[in-house]
């Protein structure tokens, strides 16, 4: 099975999110930055990724603009405590797959993520609380 990249500049949040991902079965690739990560993707065939927004060297969005445009189609769920409408919409626009907040709980989290999973690779749409503006 194809890893999913966490790519998280805090490292507990990092930690956290690759030890989820483990319980919930997948193989997991970490990187601290977009830059880090990009080159990883460019590498190594990846699941998904879950990035946040504000890292050194290649922000979120970069990574998202870089993943669209070398990648293509590859589930991208971003993460961050930088909520505003406008940058949700910039981020969507960019080609994310899902935006959340941060703190995220772990119920959230876990939901996304099979969400995602299930929309992306097996083609078939669920309607999530975000997405119904709840």
């Amino acid at each position: 099975m194809k890893p999913i990249l966490v790519v998280e500049d805090d490292t507990r949040l990092r930690i956290s999110y690759e030890r989820v991902l483990l319980r919930m079965g997948y193989k997991v690739l970490l990187a601290e930055d977009g830059e880090q990560a990009l080159s990883m993707i460019l590498r190594i065939p990846v699941l998904m990724v879950i990035t946040g927004i504000q890292m050194p060297k290649m922000d979120g969005l970069a990574l998202l603009k870089e993943i669209r445009h070398r990648v293509g189609s590859l589930p991208v769920l971003v993460i961050t405590e930088y909520y505003s409408p406008s940058m949700i919409e910039l981020v969507m626009k960019a080609g994310a797959t899902d935006y959340k907040i941060k703190p995220i709980n772990l119920e959230e989290f876990i939901k996304t993520i099979e969400s995602i999973m299930i929309r992306f690779y097996y083609n078939v749409e669920i309607v999530t609380d975000s997405q119904n503006g709840l």
